[in-house]
Parts: structure tokens; C-alpha cells; sequence
């Protein structure tokens, strides 16, 4: 091929946009010559930009009254048949597409002085501005766009051959336009590449990035796929090998290659081996490197790349649904928050959903962790704390990363209403406050509250219910009066402060947090607060000893849970219901009643293992109150089963079936069986509660007896004494 030397492209201007054009080619003086001036019914309001031989205004269309960008040749440049022609195939090109995420052409203007081309007008931001600033599910979503984009403009015989950064524009609501087909190619027409006179580079020009007219060879160097660095025929394979580097720049914010001279660069694409981008996860990685094939016809074809990144973003572990149980594993709450302020915005839907972590300042802040710890450590219990810390930092994170997914399928994916963000963002608050006031009444005496602070923590609300949209939608709404919905604000605080004394044993100072609050309760007439308040009563009346009004009050509060439409409420108020009619009054002739009634609660929620794993643990102890041996280990097991599906295969509600399980294979003789169970039991209780926690007493206490059984008495009688 000829000597390559890299010049401007004659036609290039940046794309339609609004902003972000970089610094023109031209001198001053040749800027905003065409303001004022009309082309059909566009009036020529605004220079835009410039670059290479063309042009970009702002205009007004009159008779639609509607934004349009205006791409026209520089004045005074003369207009050959190749400069012409080459306009006209960009017109050619645009004209056959018609996508969401490709600049649209309106109108060819042709006159005898100089063509221009009427294109759709895009206030965003070049996708080269991001670079460095961006998630790697922002990153696939916008993959994924442009993806679909190439294989749209694929099935219609088109190819961009210029695919780049600064060539996508990001709107305000995360969309994603393609731009500048000005050397894009139709596939009926490819062969080998016109030879276009070669011009000096503009002194201000950054090589890497520079499009280039080499001989045979067009295009940008770094984003060039091997075939058109050595100047052969393209193909759409061309287009999805710039998107593999398109993706790695986004990734890792720097160049695959090691050079940015657009010369080494056309001498090294063919033959380097590109390395793997670090900081993808291993399915993005791999996936890359397939679209970054040397052989174009190993390379995915657009619609095959559409669809890897769809299973990439929709895999069981990223799905938004269940991002908060992987958010607890790969990054601490500190990560979490400097993202979220320091990652810069994309867009006004990405601005909409940055910040949150501002509703933990007055929660999770210092000062609480500081006095937390040290009342902890001044009686003696660092333990305590230490993992109490981890669950606390686990729940904030789960809150942060939900409060700003359920934002972003909203604003930025539009996937839902903001309707339904609203009763989403509820909920979510809903539970955040259970955490303030958790930790304002272990924070208030540490040493009254410390036996029972990680079984609280950990028995915080799951939010996933919160992700339910058929269960969120279900309810009551709020009403629409302000000062009304501040006194439902205040009142389930109350009720969460009373929730917090209830978890850790304070059960007489919840009970008057409650009475305190009923009389304005049930003046408000919001029957999902009453309900909720009652169901708080009711188990605070539990442990108080006043079994029969805590049955009467679940009964009310199941009752005003089905007008106040809060069918979770109402699910769990039955299920209590259960433990109280069944466990502790042997109520057996309504108990089968009210185990059908739970069910049937349970079937209006869908999948909720949390709450089917409670009345499974129950009807399991009932089983063993009837005689029914086999019976009771039966749902045992099913209870086990599903809480390890609600809260992972460690968790106190865990080691308690584990025990409990323990305790009905020792019934039936099988002590091998449950020395197993119960010594598992005993782990889990010493890891999650620490080795002088009452659970861990209990548990010893379980597995002497069953060694005592088993006639291993030295071992029963030392385990015994460490128990002492």
C-alpha cells in the first residue's frame, strides 16, 4: 500500500451534538459565517463546532418548530466531485437507517455553492468524556445500545468503520446515539477503499484518536480493526472489533496498545497480541476477547454480540433484583459511598440517582460506631462488636445499592414508573429507619442489650420485599395530604423504636412506646400503620405473658393488614398466629384452621422462603407436640432448606433449626445423626454470636446430652464445664 500519513477526514465535525466538539480546525474568522441565514425552513441560529472541512450549526426549523443540527461544508472550501460525493454517500447511509441510537437524518439539502445535511439535534455528552467514570453495568448498558445500533445498521448493509468514542453521544436519560457515518461504507459497495488525497495533520490533533486517509486505509488507529490497518476490504467484523475496544477503553480508561503514534499503531494492530482488560469481571473479559478476534469471521456478528452482553447483564448474580446479596460480598460500605459521590454523572438521569448515601450521615455515622464500640469494650465485650460492626456496614450497603438501582431502572433504564419508585423508595426507608432506631437503643445502654445486639442486627427486615412490585403496589397508598403522611412518618418511627426494644428484650419500654402512640395511630385511619402497630403489640404482648390479648390483637391486625391491602403483614400475622394458637396455648382444635389460613396467606406473596421457613419451623414443633416424630423432622428439614434460601447457609435462624432438627433425631434415637446437626448448630452459633453468648450455653448443654447418650461421658462432662 502507499506510504500512510495521516490527515483530518474532510467531512469531519464531531456528529450532530450540542457540546463537547473539541477544538475546531479552522481559524476564528471562518466560524458562524451562515448565522441568520435560512436552508429550506431552517433558520442557522447557533455555531456549534467544527473539525476537518465541515461545519456544525444549530437551527430552528420554523415549520415544525424543532431543534436540527445543520452540517455543511466550510465556507470557502472548494467542492470537489470526491467531497461531494463522499457527503452524499453519508446522506446515502443515514437515509436507510432508521434507529432509537443513530443520529437521524432529516433532510439532504442540495444547492449548486454546497450541499448540507439536516441532522437530529443531541444535547448529551461524547462517550469519550466519560472515560473512567463509568460502572461496568453503566458500561453494558451502553454496549449493549450500541450493539444494537451496529446490528441495525449491519441488517441494512451499512458499516461505520469509524466507531469510537467521541462518535456516541450519552443523552440525559442514559440513550445512546451512534453519529458520523461520514466515512461509513455500504456493503454493496465494498472493495477496495477510494484513494483520497492525503492533507497534513492539524498541528492540534491528538494522533491516536485523528481519523485517517492513509492510501486505502480510513479511520481512527486505535479503535482500527487488523483488516483495515492493512488497508483490506472491511466488513461489519470491522465495526464489532472497534466496539471490543471501545469497551476496554471504557473499562480500564486507557489504550490497549502501548503507543499512541498512528503510524506504530497501523504497523501493530495486525500482529499484537491485545491483553485481557483487568478490570472487567471474568464473563465481560472473556467476551471482549472474543469480539477482539484477529480473524473477523471468529468475531461474534453485532445481533451474537446484542446477546452476550444481554447474559452478561441479566446473569443471576448482576440481575437487579438480587444485587443487594452480591453487593454484601465484593465491596465494603466505604467503596460503596465513594463511588457513588465520586463517580462522575451521566447525564440528568444519572445526577437523579447519586447522593444517597446522605441518608446514612445522621444513622451509620462515627460518632454511633464510636460510642457503640466503646460500650461494648468498657464491659468487657469487643467481641460483641466486632460482629456487630460487619452486619451493620452489610445492611447499609444492601440499602445504598437498592435506593440507587431501583432510581436508575426508573430515570435511566425506563424500566418502570416513578410511581412505583415512590412505593419502592417506602419501603426502603421504611427499613433504614429499623436500622436508626436499632441503633440508637443499643447505643443508648450496650451492656443491657449486648446478648441479644447480633441476633437484632441480623434480624433486621429483608428488602427484598421491597423489590416485589406486585406486593409494594398491593397496598394502601399513602394519603395524598403532606401533613398528614409527616404524622405516618412519625408514627412508624415510633413503631420501629418499639420493633428495635422488642429484638432486644426491652419488652416493657416498647409496650409504652406503643400505648403512647395508638391514640394518634388510629386517628390518622391508615389501616397499613394500624396494622403494623398491632402486629408489634401483639408480639410485645407475647413476651409480657399476656397470651390471649396478644391473640386478640394479631386477630385485629390481621384484620386491618386485608383493608390496608398489606397481604406480607397480613402473612406473618398468621403465622404467629400459629406459634401462639398451636406452641404455646395447644389450642389443637383451631390450630389445622389457622395453618390453612397462613398457607393461604403465604400463596398471595409468590416466593418468600423467609416466611415459609418460619411456619415450617413451627408446624415441625407441633408435629413433636402431637407425636408425630417423622412428621416434625419432615418440616424441620423443609424449614431448614428454606431459611438457608432466605438468609444463607449461616445465620442464628439457621442454628437454631439446626438444633432444633437436632433435638427431634434424638427423639427418634438417631443420636449419630444429631450429634451432626447440633455440633453444626454449635459452630454456627460461636461464629455469628461469639464463644459466651446464652445460644452458645445452650447449644454445649444440646451436645453433652447427646454424647451423654451416645456414652461418651468424659467428652459430654468436659463440654459441660466449658459451658460453665
Amino acid at each position: 500500500m502507499n506510504d500512510p500519513t495521516v490527515s483530518d477526514d474532510p467531512l469531519k465535525t464531531g456528529g450532530a451534538f450540542g457540546s463537547g466538539l473539541g477544538e475546531s480546525a479552522f481559524p476564528e474568522d471562518g466560524k458562524g459565517s451562515l448565522i441568520g441565514q435560512h436552508v429550506g425552513n431552517v433558520r442557522i441560529v447557533e455555531f456549534i463546532g467544527a473539525g476537518g472541512m465541515g461545519e456544525v450549526y444549530l437551527g430552528m426549523d420554523e415549520r415544525l418548530d424543532r431543534k436540527v443540527a445543520v452540517k455543511v461544508l466550510s465556507p470557502g472550501l472548494r467542492v470537489s466531485d470526491d467531497v461531494r460525493n463522499r457527503f452524499y454517500r453519508e446522506a446515502r447511509i443515514l437515509s436507510r437507517l432508521d434507529h432509537r441510537s443513530i443520529c437521524r437524518l432529516y433532510d439532504l439539502v442540495d444547492s449548486s455553492d454546497s450541499p448540507c445535511l439536516l441532522l437530529e439535534y443531541l444535547d448529551g455528552r461524547p462517550l469519550g468524556e466519560l472515560v473512567g467514570s463509568l460502572s461496568e453495568e453503566e458500561i453494558l448498558d451502553i454496549g449493549i445500545q450500541v450493539a444494537q445500533a451496529l446490528a441495525a445498521a449491519h441488517r441494512e448493509g451499512v458499516i461505520h468503520r469509524d466507531l469510537k468514542p467521541d462518535n456516541i453521544m450519552v443523552m440525559a436519560d442514559g440513550t445512546v446515539k451512534i453519529l458520523d457515518f461520514g466515512i461509513g461504507r455500504l456493503i454493496e459497495d465494498i472493495g477496495p477503499e477510494p484513494v483520497l488525497p492525503a492533507e497534513p495533520a492539524h498541528p492540534k490533533a491528538h494522533c491516536g484518536d485523528t481519523p485517517t486517509i492513509q492510501g486505502a486505509i480510513i479511520g481512527t488507529p486505535r479503535y482500527m480493526s487488523p483488516e483495515q490497518a492493512l488497508g483490506e476490504p472491511v466488513t461489519p467484523a470491522t465495526d464489532v472489533f472497534s466496539l471490543g475496544i471501545v469497551l476496554f477503553v471504557l473499562l480500564e480508561a486507557r489504550s490497549p496498545y502501548a503507543t499512541e503514534d498512528a503510524m506504530a499503531l497501523l504497523a501493530m494492530i495486525p500482529t499484537v497480541r491485545i491483553e485481557e482488560p483487568p478490570s472487567a469481571s471474568p464473563a465481560l473479559r472473556n467476551f471482549i476477547m472474543r469480539l477482539l478476534g484477529k480473524d473477523p469471521m471468529e468475531r461474534p456478528t453485532a445481533g451474537e454480540a446484542v446477546a452476550g452482553l444481554n447474559r452478561i447483564q441479566e446473569a443471576p448474580q448482576r440481575k437487579r433484583r438480587r444485587i443487594w446479596a452480591s453487593a454484601a460480598v465484593f465491596i465494603g460500605v466505604a467503596a460503596l459511598v465513594g463511588a457513588l459521590v465520586g463517580g462522575r454523572i451521566l447525564g440528568e438521569g444519572r445526577y437523579r440517582c447519586r447522593g444517597f448515601e446522605r441518608h446514612l450521615e445522621d444513622i451509620w455515622d462515627p460518632g454511633i460506631q464510636e460510642a457503640l464500640g466503646s460500650g461494648y469494650q468498657s464491659i468487657g465485650r469487643d467481641h460483641t462488636w466486632s460482629l456487630l460492626q460487619p452486619v451493620f456496614e452489610d445492611y447499609s450497603r444492601q440499602w445504598l445499592t437498592l435506593r440507587e438501582d431501583v432510581c436508575q431502572s426508573t430515570w435511566i433504564q425506563r424500566e418502570q414508573t416513578p410511581e412505583l419508585l415512590d412505593l419502592e423508595v417506602e419501603c426502603l426507608d421504611q427499613h433504614l429507619q429499623s436500622m436508626a432506631s436499632l441503633l440508637l437503643v443499643l447505643a443508648e445502654d450496650p451492656a443491657a442489650t449486648v446478648d441479644r445486639a447480633v441476633q437484632a442486627a441480623l434480624a433486621l427486615p429483608s428488602m427484598e420485599p421491597c423489590l416485589n412490585a406486585d406486593l409494594v403496589r398491593s397496598r394502601v397508598p399513602l394519603p395524598e395530604d403532606p401533613e398528614v403522611r409527616r404524622r405516618v412518618a412519625e408514627a412508624r418511627k415510633g413503631i420501629a423504636d418499639a420493633r428495635a426494644l422488642y429484638d432486644t428484650g426491652k419488652y416493657p419500654r416498647g409496650w409504652d412506646v406503643l400505648d403512647s402512640l395508638d391514640p394518634s395511630i388510629r386517628s390518622l385511619e391508615y389501616k397499613p400503620l394500624s396494622a403494623l402497630s398491632d402486629y408489634v403489640r401483639g408480639l410485645l404482648l407475647e413476651k409480657l405473658g399476656e397470651i390471649r390479648q396478644a391473640e386478640d390483637v394479631l386477630k385485629e391486625a390481621l384484620l386491618e393488614a386485608e383493608v390496608g391491602r398489606d397481604d406480607r403483614l397480613s402473612a406473618q400475622a398468621w403465622i404467629r398466629l400459629v406459634w401462639i394458637r398451636g406452641v404455646v396455648l395447644t389450642d389443637m382444635e383451631r390450630i389445622d384452621e389457622t395453618i390453612e389460613f397462613a398457607h393461604a396467606a403465604l400463596g398471595r406473596l409468590g416466593d418468600d422462603p423467609e416466611l415459609e421457613g418460619a411456619l415450617a419451623n413451627h408446624q415441625s414443633i407441633l408435629m413433636m407436640i402431637r407425636g408425630d416424630k417423622q412428621g416434625a423432622l419432615d418440616f424441620c428439614m423443609e424449614a431448614l432448606r428454606l431459611r438457608k434460601l432466605a438468609f444463607g447457609d449461616s445465620h442464628p435462624k439457621v442454628a437454631s433449626t439446626l438444633q432444633n432438627c437436632a433435638n427431634v433425631l434424638a427423639e427418634m434415637g438417631d443420636a449419630e445423626g444429631a450429634l451432626e446437626l447440633a455440633g453444626e448448630s454449635l459452630d454456627m452459633r460461636m461464629e455469628l454470636l461469639g464463644p459466651i453468648h446464652p445460644s452458645v450455653y445452650i447449644s454445649l448443654e444440646g451436645v453433652a446430652d447427646i454424647l451423654n447418650d451416645l456414652g461418651r461421658k468424659e467428652e459430654a462432662l468436659q463440654l459441660r464445664q466449658k459451658a460453665i
